[in-house]
């Protein structure tokens, strides 16, 4: 009997790369999960608070939504964080959070990341505490914005380095550039971060039914952070999954 090796390696990568229509249904219910509990966090996150406080009682909450909604299914917390004022200038704080207390004047950072049944999704704002700096609003401004023009980016048969060229020329324009500290996005799916893991070096057009995680961010030394983070689906018309208020 004679074997013929044959590469697989493409073939296979397509595969992660393209979502199946149930994986997709599970994202919609991963970020729809994520969505309610940033509005716990609206509802909560208040001056004096203690951040990790916050965190751990609405991830408990957030727990406790995805049994009544999934009874018996795998949900698990990947992440629940609040990074205020000049902790959040680094994506992932500055890794002095305990007994850090939400303070007035000034922005916050909240990550809502959960997975459903081995999918992952990943759902971030930035929100005003109190009387904000115009510099600060103008910040959020250019955040949201270069986070609304990445996703309409992410159009099918387009290149994927264009969802990052997209958001990073809004940054470009208002004079921010030199505040980007952190990649534009990558894939989600069954890992959290998957293929593309860095948008701006890939050339390839993107196909339908892939998803992307859409995250461009300006950090700013001493004041903070800046983002708006979303999942959205690859397709003619890009679907948004998590629709969190931004405003």
């Amino acid at each position: 009997m004679l074997f013929r090796s044959v590469a697989v390696q493409k073939d296979l990568r397509r595969c992660r790369l393209v979502k199946h229509p149930d994986e997709i249904r599970l994202l919609k219910d991963a970020a729809a999960l994520s969505d309610w509990a940033i509005g716990r966090y609206i509802e909560q996150l208040r001056p004096g608070k203690i951040t990790a406080q916050l965190d751990f009682e609405l991830a408990g909450e957030t727990a406790v939504e995805a049994g009544r909604r999934f009874p018996g299914e795998d949900f698990q917390i990947l992440k629940f964080l609040t990074l205020c004022g000049p902790a959040s200038a680094s994506p992932h704080g500055d890794g002095f959070q305990a007994g850090s207390e939400v303070p007035d004047n000034t922005t916050a950072v909240v990550i809502c990341n959960v997975r459903l049944n081995g999918m992952s999704m990943e759902n971030q704002r930035t929100f005003a505490l109190g009387k904000v700096d115009s510099h600060s609003r103008q910040l959020m401004k250019t955040a949201l914005e270069s986070n609304q023009a990445g996703l309409a980016a992410a159009v099918a048969g387009a290149p994927v380095y264009s969802v990052d060229a997209a958001s990073q020329s809004v940054i470009a324009e208002a004079g921010l550039d030199e505040y980007v500290l952190h990649r534009t996005g990558h894939g989600i799916g069954v890992a959290t971060h998957e293929y593309p893991e860095d948008m701006s070096t890939a050339f390839r057009p993107l196909m339908d039914q892939e998803v992307l995680v859409v995250e461009p961010g300006i950090y700013v030394k001493g004041l903070g952070g800046f983002r708006y983070v979303d999942a959205v689906v690859v397709g003619e018309k890009p679907e948004v999954l998590t629709r969190a208020p931004k405003d």
